[in-house]
């Protein structure tokens, strides 16, 4: 089946390439093993830097939450970065990197996500609650250092395993472009090699110094935990969660 390129120079401005997908998510795995937080220093009151600090972001997959914490880990796993024909969706090269597990590291909640609601920080893509939040999910935080606790302020949903992201609850429903709906296009190709939706489709520069869009990714960053028989997100019991005023 022939696949119809389009060049739209002014639609290329809007249209990310998988490249800038993952530029954006900023740390989609550790690789510096001494620091897979992005933390610095263990804190220390006579290291004003290391007691105090603002606006650090990290990823990780969800391990425990709660009214009060969030703890986040890595488990062993490979990432993979493909390269394939943006014309056809053929995988034209792999390479694997493995990383060890990280154990879990438990960040204090910011009193607003403890109250149940978000900081309108002006990015509707971080504005995920706390009971939004499922085991399992691989999510990017914003966290502070106060006095020594490193505070989960801010909530980005990235993949949700097996399942669909959510939208956001500050995502306005005329908005064009939808974090959860970029999110979910993108796990639905590294899951099932389903092509992109065409609001969504991939950018890429063609030989000819012009930008092209298709249904398929010309690079594309998986991460595979191990084993990958992991158990898809769960449920967080409604138990040790805070009373939540509906709006």
């Amino acid at each position: 089946m022939a696949i119809t390129i389009y060049a739209p120079v002014i639609l290329a401005i809007g249209l990310l390439t998988t490249d800038s997908h993952i530029a954006q998510q900023r740390r989609d795995a550790p690789t510096k093993q001494e620091d897979p937080w992005d933390s610095g220093p263990p804190p220390n009151p006579k290291e004003p830097a290391s007691w105090t600090f603002t606006d650090r972001q990290t990823s990780g997959f969800v391990e425990a939450v709660n009214a009060q914490s969030i703890t986040l880990h890595w488990p062993e796993r490979r990432v993979l970065k493909l390269r394939y024909d943006p014309k056809t969706g053929q995988q034209l090269s792999c390479t694997e990197e493995r990383f060890a597990a990280v154990p879990g590291k438990q960040f204090a909640l910011d009193a607003t996500l403890a109250k149940g609601k978000y900081l309108n920080t002006g990015s509707p893509d971080d504005t995920y609650r706390i009971r939004d939040v499922k085991l399992g999910d691989r999510v990017l935080i914003t966290f502070d250092r106060r006095n020594g606790i490193d505070t989960c302020k801010t909530i980005r949903i990235m993949r949700r395993p097996g399942g669909d992201v959510p939208p956001a609850p500050g995502e306005k429903p005329t908005a064009f472009h939808k974090h959860h709906e970029q999110a979910n296009a993108d796990q639905q190709w590294e899951e099932d090699r389903l092509p992109y939706p065409r609001k969504y489709w991939p950018s890429y520069l063609g030989q000819d110094g012009n930008f092209y869009v298709t249904p398929y990714p010309s690079d594309s960053k998986v991460i595979v935990a191990i084993p990958p028989t992991a158990p898809p997100p769960r449920e967080i019991k409604s138990a040790v969660m805070p009373a939540v005023r509906q709006r």
